[in-house]
């Protein structure tokens, strides 16, 4: 619609229209029309101009929309409600040291990656994920086979985005390894019994494990942790033929 096709109906919409848009009230749009003609313009005057009882000059509306545009453009993009991004791993270590995760920094010699739950614009939890160290995990496991979830830890408060932030890793960042087999610790002794994965759809490897010295404390670690496996695709064949052999 042109405004020289418009009805003067059509017209008094659209200016009610772009002044809502510009968040003016009747007395602001008076001050901007002063400043723009030199005039003085009375509340009966604009009244009369937003009710429809004045015609609506159509270059004022062409006036109106190139400020709409201007706003629209100058305003800044606000922040997703939600994302989920890759952050620098350094920032991801400040992080689980801030929140105090049982284990600290990820420290490894091998690839790490690190991503952020965003809600609001805040990081509400971090995810980061390694290459295994020492293959086989689990005894199973081969390193060119498998991707650990090394840490999962929420911002204090934030426990109920525990699940949403395990469920985006799976189905965000693990596919992007290209590997079959996403590989998780539970540790009874720092209160993990493994439930997150459980709920998630994750297989428990029916054995407990020992590990090398803590990176953090230098201490052992503990043996009641239990390792989680999710292959979607299915396992490699070593490591199915091993699982049905102690079946």
């Amino acid at each position: 619609m042109t405004l020289s096709s418009a009805s003067s109906s059509d017209l008094v919409s659209e200016l009610r229209d772009l002044l809502d848009r510009l968040g003016w009230t009747q007395r602001m749009f008076g001050d901007w029309l002063g400043t723009q003609t030199g005039r003085t313009y009375g509340a009966s005057y604009l009244s009369a101009l937003v009710n429809g009882r004045r015609p609506v000059p159509p270059l004022l509306l062409v006036a109106l929309r190139a400020l709409v545009a201007a706003a629209i453009t100058a305003r800044p993009e606000p922040p997703a409600l939600v994302a989920f991004r890759p952050i620098p791993l350094v920032e991801a270590n400040r992080l689980l040291e801030a929140w105090e995760h049982p284990h600290g920094r990820c420290r490894r010699p091998v690839r790490s990656d690190a991503h952020a739950l965003m809600v609001g614009g805040e990081v509400a939890a971090v995810t980061v994920t390694s290459g295994l160290i020492t293959p086989p995990a689990g005894g199973l496991f081969w390193r060119e086979d498998a991707v650990e979830l090394a840490r999962l830890c929420v911002a204090p408060g934030r426990q109920a985005l525990t699940r949403v932030a395990l469920r985006l890793w799976r189905e965000a960042v693990f596919p992007v390894w290209g590997r079959p087999v996403a590989v998780s610790y539970s540790d009874a002794e720092v209160g993990h019994d493994g439930g997150l994965y459980r709920h998630d759809g994750w297989t428990r490897l029916d054995r407990r494990l020992s590990s090398g010295p803590d990176s953090r404390t230098r201490r052992r670690a503990s043996r009641d942790r239990t390792l989680w496996w999710w292959a979607p695709g299915g396992l490699p064949d070593y490591a199915r033929l091993a699982l049905s052999a102690v079946a």
